[in-house]
């Protein structure tokens, strides 16, 4: 998806066209699909630390409606990474 998002970036500003393209990319998102394979969990301990690692559909929506605005108007070929720094390796 990275290098497609940047690939499809470049061919467009080559070619003139006002087509930008960026890509959003959050860490495990708490929908109902994902958060059914924690229902057999009966230790909510574990439970809660697994649903911490996600985020909700608030948590990413903020920046989708901003790469849509006219505030990124210069952000192309960019992608955006929500999850806390946990792409980052590192240890605390």
């Amino acid at each position: 998806m990275r290098s497609l998002t940047k690939s499809t970036a470049a061919y467009c500003r080559e070619r003139g066209k006002s087509v930008r393209c960026n890509s959003v990319h959050p860490k495990g998102v708490a929908t109902r699909m994902i958060t059914s394979m924690f229902d057999g969990i009966d230790d909510e301990k574990i439970r809660g630390q697994l649903m911490s690692k996600l985020c909700g559909p608030e948590d990413i929506a903020p920046m989708l409606l901003f790469l849509a605005s006219d505030d990124s108007k210069l952000a192309n070929g960019a992608e955006f990474t929500i999850d806390e720094a946990e792409g980052i390796h590192f240890k605390p």
